[in-house]
């Protein structure tokens, strides 16, 4: 499978392709802006050729942005609700023009409400996307949480409900290792990843997953703690990660980590061991 990190864009677009190169991945996830901005960039065409040309010459397989941290679709605020949806927007249209595979989005918060106000709320809201985007070229992927507070997606039951019968965009899952073991879902063995592999099967659909987000845990099972941290070095383990990345339903998923940046080589460190260890 194409393996890869979440990458810098400082400097500018181009160069989260550049950054994956050097260290030899081929799967590559980025910000197509400040995460924590609600304005958007334009993208220039020469830096939107350039992008394309490094990643065409680099052979990198897969790519993903990941959407911003503001964005809310289950907000029961309508002007948060609104400007969520709508920024999404914007980030789809950059994934189009950057020929981007991916675009990851959390399903947001309640803020209070009931689980099924927000199933609703972000429905409503893929509904009112899908009039905009309708045939986008990039699949939009639901990426699960670690379930603390009033977050959706802490399970996978959850994200089916969202998808069910929306076929206008492109949609599919993102599958967080942290974040499902925080949740609940128990993947320290290799008994353990069949039958979370069986989980997914019967809950979502195999089909729907499309890429996987490669963390340890820092926080125990069931904490709903969102704390990444180095492969091996936290409480899921290299036996269930490389169960994982292991599994023959798995095999040609890409694979993203997030894992901590401390310092410039953690992403290398990191890298190293599913090559040496899993």
């Amino acid at each position: 499978m194409p393996i890869g990190f979440h990458q810098s864009i400082a400097g500018g677009i181009s160069m989260a392709p550049e950054r994956a190169r050097e260290l030899g991945c081929d799967a590559l996830q980025f910000f197509c802006h400040s995460p924590r901005n609600w304005n958007s960039i334009k993208i220039s065409e020469g830096e939107k050729e350039d992008f394309l040309s490094r990643v065409r010459s680099y052979g990198i397989r897969s790519t993903a942005i990941h959407s911003s941290y503001l964005i809310n679709l289950a907000s029961p605020d309508e002007i948060l609700f609104k400007k969520s949806a709508g920024l999404l927007i914007k980030e789809l249209e950059i994934g189009e023009e950057l020929g981007v595979d991916f675009l990851i989005v959390h399903p947001g918060s309640t803020r209070g409400r009931d689980v099924d106000f927000g199933i609703k709320r972000v429905r409503e809201a893929l509904t009112f996307i899908s009039r905009s985007r309708c045939g986008s070229t990039v699949t939009l992927l639901l990426e699960n949480t670690a379930g603390s507070g009033h977050a959706l997606g802490g399970s996978l039951v959850e994200l089916k409900k969202i998808m069910d019968g929306l076929d206008c965009i492109r949609l599919g899952i993102c599958f967080d290792t942290c974040h499902a073991f925080a949740a609940g879902y128990e993947i320290s063995g290799h008994g353990d990843v069949d039958r979370l592999v069986d989980n997914i099967r019967g809950e979502v659909g195999l089909e729907s997953l499309r890429l996987i987000h490669l963390n340890d845990s820092m926080a125990p099972l069931g904490s709903n703690v969102d704390r990444h941290q180095h492969l091996g070095s936290g409480r899921i383990g290299l036996e269930g990660l490389g169960a994982l990345i292991r599994h023959p339903a798995l095999r040609e998923i890409p694979i993203i980590m997030e894992t901590p940046k401390g310092s410039e080589k953690d992403d290398q460190r990191n890298l190293s061991v599913p090559e040496s260890s899993l």
